[in-house]
C-alpha cells in the first residue's frame, strides 16, 4: 500500500506538471498491474463532465459521477482487484454512494450572490488532492469508502475542517501510520488553498529530511510549461518509509 501511495503521489504530480487536472479521481480510476505498477485512467473525463454541481439535486452527480459498476455486474480492474479488495463501482455493499469530489465543486442555487466567487468554472489542482485523500483512505481501509454524498454535504455545511463528520474521524483513526493519517486529514481540508501539492505530501511522508527530494521546478503546478529537471519525482529514489 505504501508503494502504491508513492506511485499515486508521483503520478498525480506528473499530471499537474503537464497542466492537467483529472477531475474525478477514484479507486475505480486507479489501475494496478500484476507487478504492482499504478496507472491513472480516465484522464480526459474533465473535458465533458461538469465542474460545478447543485447541492439540492443529486441527479447531476448521479448521472456523471456515481458510476454503474454494480448495476452491470462488471468486475473492476482497478486497485481493488488486488489484495486491497476495493469494491466495484461507486456503490458500497450497503448501497451508500461513494463520493470523492471536493466540497467546493458544489453550490447552493438561489443563494449565490456572486457566482464568479462561489461557483467554480474550471478545475483546480487542489480538487484532485482532495480526491486523492479519499482514495488513500479507501486504500488503507481495504475498500471502506471515505465519504458518501451525505457525509460530504454535512462536512461542507459545517464549514470548519476541525468539525469533521464523526464517521470520517473514525475512519482516519483506523489508519495505523500517523504520518499517513495526518497527510490524508490535511488533503481533506475544506479550504482548497491549504492543501499542498502531491510532491509536498511526498516530502512530508519521507522518513527524514535527508530523504526528501528537491522539486523546485515542480512546486508551482500553475506553470505547466516549466521545464522539469532531472530531479523529477519520476526519477527519484524511493523514500525509506515507502520501501
Amino acid at each position: 500500500k505504501n508503494w502504491i501511495t508513492f506511485q499515486l503521489l508521483n503520478a498525480l504530480q506528473s499530471l499537474h506538471d503537464a497542466g492537467v487536472c483529472h477531475g474525478h479521481l477514484t479507486t475505480e480510476n486507479v489501475l494496478l498491474t500484476s507487478w504492482n505498477w499504478v496507472m491513472i485512467s480516465d484522464v480526459g473525463c474533465q473535458h465533458f463532465k461538469p465542474v460545478a454541481l447543485p447541492d439540492d439535486d443529486p441527479g447531476l452527480w448521479i448521472h456523471w459521477f456515481e458510476g454503474r459498476g454494480r448495476e452491470f455486474g462488471g468486475g473492476n480492474t482497478g486497485v481493488g482487484t488486488q489484495e486491497i479488495t476495493v469494491g466495484s463501482g461507486h456503490l458500497g455493499s450497503n448501497g451508500e454512494k461513494r463520493c470523492t469530489l471536493p466540497p467546493e465543486r458544489f453550490f447552493t442555487p438561489g443563494l449565490v450572490k456572486d457566482a464568479t466567487k462561489t461557483t467554480p468554472t474550471e478545475l483546480a489542482y487542489s480538487m484532485d488532492v482532495f480526491s486523492l485523500g479519499c482514495v488513500l483512505i479507501e486504500l488503507f481501509l481495504n475498500g471502506e469508502r471515505a465519504l458518501d454524498l451525505g457525509d460530504l454535504m454535512e462536512y461542507r455545511r459545517q464549514g470548519d475542517a476541525s468539525n469533521m463528520p464523526l464517521s470520517l474521524k473514525q475512519k482516519l483513526d483506523k489508519i495505523e501510520s500517523s504520518k499517513m493519517r495526518a497527510a490524508c486529514r490535511h488533503m481533506l481540508s475544506l479550504d482548497p488553498s491549504s492543501r499542498l501539492s502531491p510532491v509536498d505530501y511526498l516530502d512530508r511522508l519521507s522518513a527524514s529530511s535527508s530523504s526528501s527530494i528537491t522539486h523546485d521546478a515542480r512546486r508551482n503546478p500553475k506553470k505547466p510549461d516549466v521545464k522539469i529537471s532531472s530531479h523529477s519525482s519520476t526519477l527519484a529514489p524511493i523514500p525509506e518509509c515507502f520501501k
